[in-house]
């Protein structure tokens, strides 16, 4: 199920452009806006069924807030007719302000988290159209996930590391903790790779128990997709034995 975020812009008297300067575009009419942005009531699909969804509930309702979104954005407008791209990049929380000319444009970019793999925040990806014209008050951009959520409900397990092979060396990070779960955002896959098959077995997950047991999770051939939750709890485990028989 595709997801969606919605963005929130918002007619003001001030006025700046990080691309373009207001003599360059002088005689146009303008539009005059910043951003901010605010999320539709969708959720995310799961592997795993009815207690999966109660924590991503937890994780949504921090991404509508903005808590758990990638701090900044890299955007661009298109003029569909002149072919004139205009880029604004910044920060969320620092509400920059757009100044565009008036037409039809093509929007694309990202609002990207810091990390080559594991991320601590929701990564963003836009790509719409939009018309701005001299009365615009607010312009809503279409902007779907540009990354999963992996998660463990960590009532049993101390912590989580995500082994791989960067730089020629087996390094690992240790994913964050949200509320009751172990947790991290990822754009793509959960390593990086440099094709030597004798490094596989370096590319894993690594949990440890809080009663000293531990597991791992070979992550080289597991598929994750992008705009989804995937979110594992804690089962216990056993085994039926019979009882051995007398070898008298």
């Amino acid at each position: 199920m595709k997801k969606y975020l919605s963005i929130m812009a918002i007619c003001i008297l001030c006025v700046g452009c990080q691309s373009e300067s207001e003599n360059e575009i002088k005689g146009e009419q303008m539009a005059r806006f910043c951003i901010s942005y605010s999320l539709d009531q969708s959720v995310g699909e799961s592997m795993t069924r009815s207690p999966a969804s109660d924590g991503w509930a937890k994780f949504y309702g921090k991404i509508k807030t903005g808590e758990l979104v990638a701090d900044s954005y890299d955007i661009t407008f298109t003029n569909s007719e002149t072919k004139q791209a205009y880029n604004f990049n910044g920060e969320w929380a620092k509400k920059e302000m757009f100044v565009l000319p008036t037409g039809k444009y093509t929007v694309s970019g990202t609002s990207n988290d810091e990390g080559k793999t594991v991320q601590q925040k929701c990564s963003l990806t836009f790509n719409t159209t939009v018309e701005i014209d001299e009365n615009t008050s607010e312009i809503i951009l279409n902007a779907g996930y540009n990354c999963f959520l992996l998660a463990f409900e960590n009532s049993e397990i101390t912590e989580i590391q995500n082994w791989n092979w960067i730089d020629n060396r087996n390094v690992s990070e240790t994913l964050p903790v949200f509320e009751n779960y172990i947790y991290c955002f990822c754009k793509d896959k959960l390593y990086i790779w440099d094709g030597n098959t004798s490094r596989q077995k370096t590319i894993y997950l690594k949990g440890n128990f809080k009663s000293g047991s531990s597991f791992i999770i070979n992550t080289f051939e597991v598929e994750f997709q992008k705009g989804k939750y995937y979110i594992y709890n804690t089962v216990p485990s056993s085994f039926n034995i019979p009882e051995m028989e007398s070898g008298m």
